[in-house]
């Protein structure tokens, strides 16, 4: 995806909801960092799944749950969240929401 640059753009305005379904585009792949952006409508999820790497969930719209070690976390608009490496983790949309997932592997961001 190409970005405009030294302008002001909604990342949120960059991928549509789909009804019944995720959809999701890779922004940057680089180095071992990934970031996707991901547009679920309600009720869909993403089953348990782990990565060797941490991610950082920011919620652009609406309202997503994270269930880890069956703790779940409600985050909503302008909420992050961070998943360690190699943890089992779930994600769920309680309603549209729209998010930046960014994958990486340093130890801090």
């Amino acid at each position: 995806m190409n970005f405009p640059i030294e302008q002001v753009f909604s990342l949120s305005a960059a991928i549509a909801y789909r009804h019944n379904q995720i959809t999701s585009t890779v922004l940057i792949s680089e180095n071992n960092t990934n970031i996707v952006l991901y547009a679920m409508d309600s009720e869909e999820s993403i089953s348990s799944e782990s990565s060797p790497n941490r991610k950082m969930v920011f919620v652009l719209d609406g309202c997503l749950i994270i269930t880890i070690n069956q703790t779940s976390y409600a985050l909503h608009i302008g909420d992050s969240f961070v998943v360690d490496k190699n943890t089992q983790h779930g994600i769920e949309a309680l309603e549209r929401c729209k998010f930046v997932q960014i994958n990486y592997n340093n130890k801090e961001i």
